[in-house]
């Protein structure tokens, strides 16, 4: 069977919790800034990611550098590639 959209919605949802400027309820703009991603990654590296506080979603630039950040984590830690 496939993957199951809404439990991994759920679980997200639940992973990034009490983050700051972070609302999982969609998969559009919940995820449009990089600050979802960014606390998903925090949980498992927060060192990576450093001050989640210190990040905001106020600019393009700052979203922009939200994936960034995010996408490098991912690399480095999971292997994946963009």
């Amino acid at each position: 069977k496939g993957l199951d959209q809404e439990a991994l919605l759920r679980w997200a949802k639940a992973e990034t919790s009490g983050y700051p400027l972070v609302q999982v309820t969609n998969w559009q703009s919940s995820w449009n800034d990089g600050l979802a991603f960014c606390a998903l990654l925090h949980r498992r590296f927060p060192e990576d990611i450093g001050s989640f506080d210190a990040l905001t979603n106020a600019t393009p630039e700052a979203r922009a550098a939200n994936f960034e950040l995010a996408f490098g984590v991912a690399e480095r830690r999971l292997g994946g590639d963009r």
